[in-house]
């Protein structure tokens, strides 16, 4: 419970000017639980309902939409993992985890062709 408490208190502030499917798939991965998602919106627009001059809250109801049309989503999990580029030949190490990370950040922007996020796990690490 302190960790899904703690995960909407530190996303709450995110300055929403335009909300988009990168957005709600960055904010899934980022909470303890993907039933948070709504909470958070919630939370949102208390926020913003609570400043002087009040905030907008169509972002956040545009981000309710997003959500909703696409459909029953889950913290998104990751395409490629380490395994992958050791089966390539690579050593494990810190190197692979920053590939990797490099790979599931074009993932969450929406790339999600395993042999493009293996082509661009293998370009960081040869870079």
């Amino acid at each position: 419970m302190t960790a899904r408490i703690a995960s909407l208190v530190r996303e709450h502030m995110l300055s929403i000017s335009e909300a988009n499917p990168r957005m709600v798939r960055r904010l899934l991965t980022r909470l303890s639980s993907p039933t948070d998602f709504e909470r958070l919106c919630q939370l949102f627009v208390a926020d913003r309902l609570g400043k002087i001059p009040v905030g907008k809250i169509e972002p956040v109801n545009e981000l309710r939409v997003i959500y909703r049309e696409m459909g029953e989503v889950n913290a998104i999990k990751p395409i490629l993992y380490g395994r992958h580029l050791i089966e390539k030949g690579f050593k494990p190490g810190p190197k692979i985890g920053a590939a990797l990370k490099v790979a599931f950040e074009h993932q969450l922007d929406g790339t999600t062709d395993f042999d493009k996020l293996l082509q661009i796990a293998i370009d960081t690490l040869n870079s």
